[in-house]
């Protein structure tokens, strides 16, 4: 008996309501619960919206082989690795003591995407803010940062284990 492997478009759409869930739940816990988000959530939350539209245009587009895989899979990867390093940097000043955590007083987010040449916004948004160091939720012991590193992670490995799967089966 053969078994029927899950066509492309199938998981890309599963992929495409895993990140639309994670926006969703998000927007849950801004405006419903009250969280405010710190400008290294905001960068993440970004990183989330780019990966929806690309699993969208992967779902609608369908492709079935070739180049227009491997490029979903490549650019799919580089977000996923760019949404890892924010995470990480965010655990990172999550874990900081108090005291060796920047003291930053800046203007809010869009002041500074407005007013603030890129590299100075750059800088400002990584260097984190009083806030980024802020445990504000916690599930099973796991921060959103946590969550986020762990599901970006699997974002960069699952298109690769999938596409060498692939490859096996022809």
């Amino acid at each position: 008996m053969k078994i029927k492997r899950p066509r492309q478009r199938k998981i890309y759409l599963i992929e495409w309501l895993l990140y639309l869930g994670l926006f969703l739940f998000s927007a849950y816990l801004q405006f419903s619960q009250g969280l405010k988000p710190c400008p290294l959530c905001v960068i993440q939350r970004i990183v989330v919206v780019l990966l929806l539209f690309l699993y969208l245009s992967a779902y609608l587009h369908n492709p079935e082989k070739g180049k227009a895989i491997l490029a979903y899979n490549v650019i799919g990867t580089m977000l996923s690795g760019f949404g890892a390093l924010v995470a990480w940097r965010h655990l990172y000043l999550q874990n900081l003591p108090p005291e060796q955590m920047p003291k930053i007083c800046a203007p809010d987010l869009y002041y500074m995407l407005h007013h603030l040449p890129y590299q100075k916004l750059v800088q400002f948004l990584f260097d984190g803010m009083g806030e980024c160091n802020e445990v504000q939720w916690v599930l099973f012991d796991k921060s959103l940062p946590e969550w986020l590193l762990i599901i970006f992670i699997a974002g960069i490995i699952f298109p690769w284990l999938r596409l060498s799967y692939e490859s096996v089966q022809h």
